[in-house]
């Protein structure tokens, strides 16, 4: 779930910065997207109301960045 509006490029750019490698960003359409097979974007307010805990990109970026699998 998203925590705040950040388009793709810069959660690339976070990720970057957060775990010491390039992180390139992949352009996908969001026809291609919600051909994935799992749940598709909801707006941050019904995000917010699932979970008043959630995060935005930046800080679980700095939270969870350790439990990302880089290779």
């Amino acid at each position: 779930m998203a925590g705040d509006p950040v388009t793709g490029a810069q959660m690339a750019a976070e990720m970057s910065r957060a775990l010491g490698i390039e992180v390139a960003y992949n352009v996908v359409s969001p026809e291609v997207f919600c051909g994935f097979g799992f749940p598709g974007a909801r707006s941050l307010d019904t995000s917010r109301s699932l979970n008043p805990e959630l995060l935005d990109f930046k800080s679980w970026l700095a939270k969870y960045k350790d439990r990302i699998p880089l290779g």
